[in-house]
């Protein structure tokens, strides 16, 4: 099963801090599986030819540091995460998984 991946424009209705609420359309990538091979990659330019190798490479490494700038941004976003609340868990032997206290 290969996995693509579409963008899709979602409208959210937020609200800031000052308690206004504001509509926002954001970008989620969203996965979806098919059964059908993966295309082939081919890179053109706006011409419609072939990059070269060299093109190839360019944008290649800066579709890599786009990728990890928004990453960073993300987790700049999300903050710390939350801090352990020192209970003892132990795993549940059956229901479908999970931990109980």
């Amino acid at each position: 099963m290969n996995a693509t991946f579409d963008v899709e424009y979602v409208l959210n209705v937020e609200t800031d801090q000052s308690g206004q609420q504001f509509r926002r359309y954001t970008q989620q990538v969203v996965r979806r599986l098919a059964d059908a091979p993966a295309p082939d990659v081919t890179f053109l330019d706006s011409a419609g030819q072939d990059l070269s190798p060299e093109e190839q490479k360019l944008v290649a490494d800066r579709t890599a540091s786009t990728i990890n700038h928004t990453l960073a941004m993300l987790f700049l976003r999300l903050g710390p995460p939350p801090e352990a609340t020192n209970g003892d868990f132990s795993p549940v032997t059956s229901g479908g998984g999970g931990v109980r206290q």
